[in-house]
């Protein structure tokens, strides 16, 4: 391919007037080194994302396990107040009935956990409130299962909630009434 000599650094070039001034085998020479070109760049920006990817996954990898260390070690705290209150709230049964709730309410808590971390490995969330969303969800059961059994409350009992269903009832009956 020949080089223009009337062509100056830093001018203002005529794209088609170049082109046109070619032979069609400079022509096609010069869209064979584009399309190259441009499969190059494509090619290098690929492999860049995949390395940026990579790279995030690793950065995400090591901050999951830095708030696992912490996330665990709080869940403990939390099943404590969860699993001290059962047991005695959960009076009748024996044995056998606070450990199905506790299994139960574990089985919640590891699948709510293994979801906030997903969101928080696929940058769906971030990763404080992934790692952290099943003992922001657990907290307030535990904070209340502590005060339910400190305050000797009947919640497995059931004519506690049959009053509780009766006073509801009557009250939008009553509401019902007051508004004809």
């Amino acid at each position: 391919m020949r080089i223009n000599p009337n062509l100056k650094p830093d001018t203002l070039v005529d794209v088609n007037q170049v082109v046109s001034s070619m032979s069609t085998f400079e022509k096609q020479e010069m869209y064979q080194r584009s399309i190259e070109c441009v499969r190059t760049n494509t090619q290098i920006i690929s492999q860049q994302l995949d390395e940026l990817y990579n790279r995030k996954k690793f950065i995400n990898a090591f901050a999951m396990e830095l708030h696992r260390k912490f996330t665990l070690s709080f869940a403990c705290l939390i099943f404590f107040f969860i699993g001290a209150p059962l047991g005695a709230i959960i009076r009748k049964g024996g044995l056998g009935m606070p450990v199905v709730v506790s299994i139960l309410m574990f089985i919640a808590y590891y699948i709510i956990m293994i979801t906030g971390e997903k969101f928080a490995r696929e940058d769906a969330w971030s990763m404080v409130s992934g790692m952290w969303f099943s003992s922001l969800v657990f907290l307030p059961l535990g904070f209340w299962l502590t005060y339910k059994a400190a305050t000797d409350s009947g919640i497995m009992n059931i004519e506690s909630y049959q009053l509780f269903f009766k006073k509801l009832l009557s009250f939008s009956f009553l509401k019902k009434e007051n508004l004809k």
